[in-house]
């Protein structure tokens, strides 16, 4: 699922099923950051409200007012004295630290928040707290624009794969000889089960890159091993 495919991106190594259900107390279906972070979910609902008291066009219309030393991009000190020029931070401080809260919002780890990065307040005043959720500004199209047609549709190529040929890819991804199983261990068979559902294996063939038609892949192992995969 995309938790387990989550986790196994960020290298967690733990029980992955463990750690879903004791997330969604074993009753729910899905998992957000208020059950990762309780203090982080709190200060954010805290920074967006206080950004909306100021502006009511949400962190588009805030973002004209950020003192930038460069146009798309603001850092933490940039933050911090927009915040507190504009009384966003509140006289008790936030459930978590100002660092925190950049942090959340620096998407990429770089420093820096862009635009882009900063209009997640938008939507999250607008989950969290009912907000009316901004209108982008159309954008205008460009004099230069001399596109014509979009281009044509990629067509897969009809040649189906054979199992060989999924054994080669894994094992040259992977490490060499021994490498479909490592990769069935560590990218593929992610809840430990020992076999795949179709649905689960076109997960997994995206997993490792393998982009041909994973149905008819499923089917061939599905045949070769008596109904599993």
């Amino acid at each position: 699922s995309d938790f387990c495919m989550a986790m196994h991106k960020m290298g967690f190594t733990g029980n992955v099923l463990s750690l879903w259900k004791e997330l969604t107390q074993g009753a729910r279906e899905s998992c957000w950051l208020g059950d990762l972070d309780h203090k982080l979910t709190r200060g954010l609902d805290q920074l967006a409200a206080g950004l909306f008291k100021v502006y009511k066009g949400g962190a588009r219309q805030a973002w004209e007012e950020v003192p930038k030393a460069w146009a798309t991009r603001m850092n933490f000190h940039e933050f911090m004295q927009w915040a507190e020029e504009q009384a966003i931070i509140r006289s008790r401080g936030f459930a978590v630290s100002n660092r925190c809260l950049f942090d959340a919002l620096d998407l990429h780890g770089a420093g820096t928040v862009t635009l882009e990065e900063f209009t997640f307040l938008d939507h999250w005043a607008h989950k969290r707290l009912k907000k009316p959720l901004p209108v982008a500004p159309a954008v205008a199209p460009s004099k230069w624009d001399v596109s014509i047609a979009p281009l044509p549709e990629i067509i897969k190529s009809p040649k189906k794969r054979s199992i060989r040929e999924l054994r080669s890819f894994l094992e040259q991804k992977y490490g060499g000889p021994g490498g479909a199983g490592r990769a069935w261990r560590v990218a593929m068979d992610v809840k430990g089960r020992g076999a795949l559902s179709p649905s689960d294996f076109g997960s997994a063939c995206r997993a490792v890159g393998w982009k041909h038609d994973h149905l008819a892949m499923f089917r061939l192992l599905k045949a070769a091993g008596n109904g599993l995969v």
